[in-house]
């Protein structure tokens, strides 16, 4: 399969009536895929800017499309300045092509290659090595070169040298913009047969083409054989491609012509004179560009305002002292304490002597400003490449020792590139967690050299107190959502590699001795996770979640075995106090306790035998979860649910045919769910599970008190009893015609019609579908599974109390 060969173009029918047509896939040589690779680990570098697609659009300039869009384009990788080079990637990363870029115009990239026509540059010493050429000056010099030869053969009688004017033709165009893809420029030749000069007018309507101006008029000379080239520019395009205020136009002439020749020395100075103010020009509207240029990369360089504030940033001495010595050179005593003006003694000579030495000291400042944002996005740049580095040596070096040590840094880095909350620090601090949770933290084997620096228990044990310190309280704003899930992944390496390190410590010292079968949990290990699980019980801002901490038990029973007692004090958290955080807790504790004791013993033997120890202190946890106060409904149903799957995991914990009340309370336990039915509003859910409690303990459950009906506000029942008194005229007409209705019925009844079933009969579906009253028969709506369930529990105990 080619390059983009399965996604989906534009264009294509909905309708059913026309048959959709497969999109073939792309084949390339071996050449061609040599280029693709190139430039796509040029673009995995970020060793030039890149222009993400929207996705869906790749296939449109795969196809051939030469301009890029604005519309087209998701986002902007790095800070291309007007007319810079760019790679053009689609929303996976995969590259198209590359271009110039421009911020300014709707055109947002002219597409100048596509991935697989990138020319390689061989290295000398070694031919193996390649090396991926951008350069615009040699497109340039091909397309012209191509379009040139194509007329050519073409048409081969325009280029023959002969004296008949009649016959050969003097005049065509070179190259057509997109046509021959060389995107906003076209040229004119004019051959002149008396002299064989030939000229070429070239018209510009775009930035790139301006900036490469010396290239387009080399590569005329060199490949299409002009002599004199004439350039124009469309003002009107080009204010709108780069929004500068003016454009002059230059023209530009080659060397040794015959025309120059024949021209005066006058006519020379002349020109040369206009050249010079051209130039001139050229240089204020150059300065007027990079003047919005800088303005425009403000907002790509947020991050670094603050720093480059003109009002807010600490006085230079240096630069105060340059600009006193301008006053004073120009003669201002501003030491004076007099509150006279010292402009005042001042002349214009003075006055505009000031002005040029203070417009130097801004210059300056500007300069330096400039030269601080140019600073930052190349630390920006570098960064990534650090981060592409760092994830190739993690794929070639899985168990290398120093990967446990990298894995605390480039999480606090991306904690601080959240913080500045840019969206050029999003990205970086996306590509971070990307490296954390696909690679560093994803290998499997154990680092080498155990025991020895840096991978020793110490250290590796502190790194993962640091790491579910940071998990738990991340600094600074953000998104604490995507810091979650890269924390997650750190602790759990370096819970593994500390699991790791303590394992071959104890196989060290008993070296013949039988090997465990299910290994200890590290001291330091459930040291850290106990410091997490207080914060989590008593910190209102804990950001850690229950998933946390089931993930470390799924992947180590052992430290779930260990961390029992405190999953139990957990679960019971203010159970004597009401509240919206209490109610979380407990929960959270339920639901972790479950998960740890579901385990078995087939999976963690540790955990069946810890549980064993403190079932007293489990038991106990359990019934004060269910009788604490509840005041959210769906609480009290999810709480009474967990409880109950408690319950039943230390159950089968149990040798069988051991009671549950060997175990728990049973007294206790009815208690509690007593003080809970007594409060209205139990869900079902929440009834059935606490009546299974009690049937588990073997005692009886009381009946629940429902929900309390609210009361109508005032006016409404008095509306309520007019309306009363014409329903009860109602009923009493359907009482009379219902009289009239029963006496028929004992007619049909007497005549040997079918019989019709008493209040106390089962009601019978009719065979028709269509009961009496020639409507559709429905079925009488029965009662909810849970209330169905709990009724059934309900009298199963009232028969074994009996019994």
């Amino acid at each position: 399969s080619g390059r983009g060969g399965g996604r989906g173009g534009r264009g294509a029918s909905r309708s059913s009536d026309v048959a959709q047509v497969k999109r073939r896939p792309r084949q390339f040589s071996d050449a061609q895929r040599a280029s693709i690779d190139a430039l796509q680990a040029l673009a995995d570098a970020r060793a030039a800017p890149l222009c993400v697609l929207v996705k869906g659009k790749a296939n449109l300039f795969l196809d051939g499309a030469p301009i890029v869009y604005g519309g087209a384009v998701a986002s902007v990788i790095g800070n291309p300045q007007l007319a810079d080079p760019v790679i053009v990637v689609d929303h996976a990363n995969a590259v198209v092509g590359w271009g110039t870029y421009n911020p300014h115009s709707m055109y947002r990239v002219r597409v100048l290659e596509m991935a697989w026509e990138v020319s390689l540059a061989r290295n000398p010493s070694d031919v193996t090595k390649t090396a991926v050429r951008c350069d615009v000056g040699e497109v340039i010099k091909r397309r012209v070169r191509k379009a040139f030869q194509m007329r050519k053969d073409v048409f081969p009688d325009w280029f023959e040298k002969n004296d008949s004017d009649n016959v050969n033709t003097t005049t065509y165009r070179l190259f057509n913009a997109e046509g021959d893809r060389l995107s906003g420029a076209c040229c004119d030749v004019y051959e002149d047969r008396r002299t064989n000069v030939a000229f070429a007018v070239l018209s510009s309507s775009s930035a790139w083409t301006q900036k490469y101006q010396k290239e387009m008029i080399e590569a005329l000379g060199s490949e299409a054989n002009v002599d004199v080239v004439v350039w124009r520019v469309d003002e009107k395009m080009l204010k709108l491609e780069t929004g500068a205020a003016e454009w002059v136009a230059e023209k530009r002439r080659g060397d040794d012509t015959e025309a120059e020749e024949e021209e005066d020395d006058d006519d020379d100075d002349e020109e040369e004179e206009e050249g010079s103010d051209e130039d001139v020009a050229m240089d204020d509207d150059e300065e007027e560009d990079d003047d919005s240029e800088s303005d425009d990369d403000d907002d790509d360089d947020a991050d670094s305002d603050s720093e480059s504030d003109d009002d807010s940033g600490p006085v230079d001495e240096k630069r105060a002292a340059a600009i006193a010595a301008a006053l004073a050179k120009s003669g201002a005593n501003i030491d004076s304490d007099e509150e006279e003006d010292p402009a005042e003694d001042m002349d214009d000579e003075a006055m505009f002597s000031i002005d040029a030495l203070l417009g130097q000291a801004f210059k300056s400042r500007r300069n330096d400003i400039k030269r601080k944002k140019s600073m930052v996005r190349a630390t920006r740049d570098f960064k990534f490449r650090v981060l592409a580095l760092l994830e190739l040596y993690a794929r070639a070096q899985p168990a290398s020792p120093w990967l446990p040590g990298a894995a605390l840094p480039l999480l606090g880095a991306m904690q601080t590139a959240l913080a500045a909350g840019t969206p050029q620090a999003s990205a970086l601090a996306e590509r971070i967690g990307g490296v954390l949770t696909k690679h560093v933290c994803h290998a499997r084997d154990v680092p080498t050299r155990a025991g020895i620096e840096p991978v020793t228990v110490e250290t590796v044990a502190a790194s993962l107190s640091s790491s579910i310190r940071a998990a738990s309280r991340p600094s600074g704003g953000g998104d604490t959502k995507g810091f979650a899930k890269p924390a997650t992944a750190v602790s759990l390496y370096l819970l593994r590699v500390l699991e790791a390190l303590e394992a071959r410590a104890r196989e060290a010292k008993g070296a013949g001795g039988e090997r465990e079968t299910e290994p200890a949990a590290s001291k330091a290990a459930v040291a850290a996770y106990v410091s997490a699980l207080k914060e989590f019980k008593a910190n209102k801002r804990c950001r850690l979640k229950g998933p946390f901490f089931q993930a470390a038990f799924d992947r180590h029973p052992s430290l779930a075995a260990a961390l029992l007692p405190e999953l139990a004090a957990a679960a019971s958290a203010n159970a004597d106090k009401p509240g919206a955080r209490g109610e979380f807790v407990r929960a959270e504790g339920l639901k972790l306790l479950a998960a740890a004791l579901a385990l078995g013993r087939r999976r963690s033997p540790a955990v069946a035998a810890s549980a064993k120890k403190h079932k007293k202190a489990l038991a106990s946890a359990i019934v004060e979860a269910i009788g604490a106060p509840c005041r959210n409904r769906g609480a009290r149903g999810e709480t009474a649910k967990l409880a109950l799957q408690c319950l039943e995991a230390m159950g089968r914990l149990e040798p069988e045919g051991t009671p549950l009340s060997a175990t728990a309370d049973a007294d206790a336990a009815l208690a509690a769910v007593t003080t809970q039915f007594k409060v209205p509003g139990m869900p079902p859910k929440g009834v059935a599970a606490l009546t299974r409690v009690c049937t588990l303990l073997g005692k009886v459950a009381p009946e629940a008190t429902p929900a309390e009906e609210p009361e109508e506000p005032r006016g409404v029942a008095g509306k309520k009893k007019k309306g009363g008194d014409r329903a009860g005229g109602a009923s009493e007409g359907k009482n009379k015609r219902g009289d009239k209705g029963a006496s028929a019925k004992k007619k049909s009844k007497a005549g040997g019609d079918a019989e019709t079933p008493s209040k106390g009969e089962k009601r019978k579906a009719p065979t028709s579908g269509v009961g009496e009253d020639g409507k559709p028969w429905k079925k009488k709506q029965r009662k909810g599974k849970a209330q169905r369930e709990a009724e059934r529990e309900r009298k199963k105990a009232a028969a074994a109390a009996n019994e």
